[in-house]
């Protein structure tokens, strides 16, 4: 059922379960970092040729990256996660350290 705004009801609805347990790194990198140990993988390639560095567009684009590699840097000991910035891309980079290589 869709609700609109000013509109009344008896009582409440159920709420509906969502799962927001999807990890973005267990799910869609960890395999193929572990695959090449010790190896710089790109993980992420964006395309921000035409962009300004201090856009709104460009911190929409990137921004995340940023912060995914600093939070993941801490809670994966494992792993070594980097950003780098070319003319015209935005990569991120990952790798599984092992023996501290």
């Amino acid at each position: 059922m869709e609700y609109t705004v000013g509109q009344t009801l008896d009582q409440l609805p159920e709420s509906g379960t969502i799962d927001r347990r999807h990890n973005i790194f267990v799910d869609d990198y960890k395999n193929l970092l572990d695959a090449t140990p010790n190896k710089w993988v790109a993980m992420d390639v964006i395309d921000i040729s035409g962009l300004d560095n201090k856009s709104t567009d460009y911190i929409k684009t990137v921004g995340k990256y940023y912060h995914r590699a600093k939070a993941w840097n801490k809670k994966y000991p494992d792993y070594e996660f980097k950003n780098i910035r070319t003319e015209s891309q935005f990569i991120m980079f990952g790798k599984r350290v092992i023996d501290g290589i």
